[in-house]
């Protein structure tokens, strides 16, 4: 991916369809030293961002995993968009991450393909006994209604202003975790639990003041 892609300023979304894309993308920025955040949105709507300050990687999540729990499993992503900004959306460098260059050996190494079982011999033929039913899997489903599809929408677009186009997967993780709104408790626990995301207190803190106001108007 030539250098010369990766300006002052936010980059139109990209598409990858390997992991070699999406570890040479971070690499040109780390090269270019570069100050700013990239958001990855994988093929299965997972979201993830890497913080970088002067080509350093300060900070890393993967859904609401962070630092080297997140490479472990960025390690298994194959393809999906992403988009840079020179905001660093707030987030606070991670102490525990190793150098940048280990980093980028971590992600460049793919997670091993899962090993076809050996077929083995047929067993010899036994009597018919009535199989057992297994329980139906229960689905896992998504909160609807009013007071569900209202709060998304408020704190999507609160959310937005400091994590960018992540906001809304983080959101709706939150949201599902969270289950049925029903009372004012509910909310506050909730706008909490999505401001630690942002990674800076100042900022977690009006995003909590802002949310709740427009929540409770």
């Amino acid at each position: 991916m030539p250098a010369r892609i990766w300006r002052n300023c936010s980059t139109p979304e990209q598409a990858f369809s390997n992991p070699d894309q999406f570890v040479a993308a971070i690499r040109g920025l780390c090269a270019e030293r570069r100050t700013g955040t990239l958001f990855v949105v994988t093929v299965d709507n997972e979201a993830a961002r890497f913080v970088l300050r002067q080509g350093t990687i300060v900070a890393i999540q993967f859904r609401v995993r962070h630092g080297l729990d997140a490479i472990g499993r960025l390690r298994s992503v194959t393809s999906g968009r992403f988009n840079f900004t020179p905001d660093v959306a707030g987030a606070q460098d991670a102490p525990a991450l190793p150098p940048t260059q280990e980093i980028l050996a971590m992600l460049a190494q793919r997670e091993p393909a899962p090993r076809r079982p050996v077929r083995e011999a047929a067993p010899a033929p036994q009597a018919v006994s009535t199989p057992q039913v297994a329980p139906a899997r229960e689905a896992v489903s998504t909160p609807s209604g009013t007071h569900f599809e209202r709060a998304q929408r408020v704190l999507e677009a609160e959310l937005t202003e400091y994590l960018g186009p992540m906001a809304p997967l983080v959101c709706l993780e939150h949201l599902v975790r969270a289950g049925d709104l029903i009372g004012a408790g509910d909310l506050a626990r909730l706008v909490e639990a999505i401001a630690k995301e942002i990674g800076d207190p100042a900022k977690e803190a009006r995003f909590k003041r802002e949310a709740l106001a427009k929540l409770r108007e």
